[in-house]
């Protein structure tokens, strides 16, 4: 079942205060929904996930919102079953859900980093830090 693209359709960041001492930053993606899409690949069907991405800032001082969807193609049975889970408890598949969302945790916390720069905020992961030893 292969992701075929992340696209956004809305990115906002906001610093509401200047930054100090220590800072909580809270990463949170949800699906929001799934729906049938009408775009086939060699014969499998396509379904559309959208979702939203937050990155909160504690003490209350700055966030990162990003929208957006998501295509995965596959058989019309696997994607029967993705619709009806969804439809029923709002959930997706076990085996959908760990692999798109490491897809779309990638892309949005790569964007998270570059927007976040350019209002001042912390990057939104812990970057790797070289350490010199004597």
């Amino acid at each position: 079942m292969p992701v075929l693209g992340i696209n956004f359709t809305k990115i906002n960041a906001e610093r509401k205060a200047a930054i100090s001492g220590k800072i909580n930053i809270n990463n949170n993606i949800v699906v929001t929904d799934v729906k049938k899409h009408d775009f086939k690949l060699s014969g499998q069907e396509s379904v559309r996930i959208e979702f939203k991405f937050n990155a909160d800032y504690n003490p209350n001082i700055g966030s990162i919102m990003i929208e957006g969807e998501t295509i995965i193609v596959d058989q019309q049975k696997k994607l029967e079953e993705i619709l009806n889970q969804w439809k029923k408890d709002k959930k997706l598949p076990d085996d959908v859900l760990s692999q798109v969302m490491n897809s779309l945790l990638t892309k949005c916390n790569v964007e998270a980093l570059i927007v976040g720069r350019e209002v001042g905020l912390p990057p939104t992961l812990n970057m790797p830090k070289v350490k010199t030893t004597k």
